[in-house]
């Protein structure tokens, strides 16, 4: 009951603070950012989560507060840059937090699910080169990317390059659990975005986000759509825009295929791929140090045992050499 009264409270406070600018339409979730990125770096319905809401410490590891804003700044920059009548009638905005769009690519979309996706896959790929500026990355998805790539980054085979220690790596990031994955939006694309947010905010899926420390990396892979979607859901429940609501879950599906939970699924197949690519490449390393030993150590002191073995018989020769006249004069 206090979940449900602080969610109302949420929808109620932000529905109060945007009334005004709902009475404009624009595509797809732009509404979602007609407001200012406040001087304090943070969208006034992210603040109103942050503060207002129980929610705030359970989102948190899943998508801290930065990303989150990162996020809605994306989607801000497409309805500011692609839209004509958003970037007219808030031109005041889009001039205001324009310094704050990130100055590379973003997803072209007005989509607020899309860019939330984005960023939750950007954290856990835990590339640095990747990321968006000032996020956070996922630590997991951190680690294992450090990990391989100083990995990748050895010229010579050791304890750490067996094929044991790289499958045993593996399979503490990749391993998955079912009773660790969420039930939410992908499996349910009918529910209405209040049911997609009270089934995330109880039960099992509540406790799985609670526990997100203790998820794995390939676990935290699958369950970011549904994450995705739970907090679309959160944030679009505030208004009546059925056109963004239809238009997001019909983009999900393709044909009996949701869109997302493949799009994951041929991620972590690449990433099998990739492991067994580099299982190989270093296998193949240690035993081509294997055989450079075998040459450079055996083969090298037999060569060395050769050597002197040669220069012991020429001086044999020599010895027999100087003794043939001798022996020549003696039998004359």
């Amino acid at each position: 009951m206090k979940l449900r009264f602080l969610l109302l409270s949420f929808f109620s406070l932000l529905c109060c603070r945007y009334g005004g600018v709902f009475a404009a339409e624009y595509p797809g979730d732009c509404n979602l950012v007609a407001g200012e990125f406040a001087t304090e770096k943070t969208f006034n319905s992210v603040e109103i989560l942050r503060t207002r809401s129980s929610l705030a410490d359970t989102l948190e590891p899943v998508l801290d507060t930065t990303s989150l804003n990162r996020a809605l700044l994306n989607l801000q920059k497409v309805c500011c840059y692609q839209n004509k009548d958003f970037r007219i009638l808030r031109s005041d905005v889009c001039k205001h937090d324009a310094p704050f769009f990130y100055k590379g690519d973003v997803p072209d979309s007005f989509y607020l699910f899309d860019h939330v996706f984005d960023v939750i896959i950007r954290r856990l790929d835990g590339d640095q080169d990747h990321r968006y500026e000032q996020d956070l990355l996922d630590p997991k998805g951190e680690a294992r990317h450090t990990r391989i790539s100083s990995l990748m980054d050895q010229t010579k085979g050791d304890e750490n390059t067996t094929p044991k220690v790289i499958s045993d790596t593996y399979n503490e990031y990749w391993t998955i659990k079912a009773e660790n994955i969420l039930q939410g939006m992908m499996e349910n694309i009918d529910f209405s975005l209040p049911d997609i947010v009270a089934q995330m905010t109880k039960g099992k899926n509540l406790e799985i986000l609670k526990r997100y420390d203790e998820r794995t990396l390939a676990e935290r892979y699958r369950n970011s759509c549904n994450i995705a979607g739970f907090i679309y859901a959160l944030f679009a429940s505030v208004q009546d825009n059925q056109s963004s609501i239809l238009a997001t879950k019909g983009n999900l599906l393709d044909g009996s295929t949701n869109r997302c939970t493949a799009l994951i699924q041929n991620k972590l197949d690449a990433i099998a791929n990739y492991t067994t690519y580099v299982n190989i490449s270093k296998s193949s390393m240690m035993l081509t140090d294997s055989i450079d030993e075998y040459v450079n150590t055996y083969l090298g002191s037999r060569l060395d045992n050769l050597q002197e073995m040669i220069s012991y018989m020429r001086v044999l020769l020599l010895r027999v050499v100087k003794a043939v006249p001798k022996l020549i004069h003696i039998v004359e």
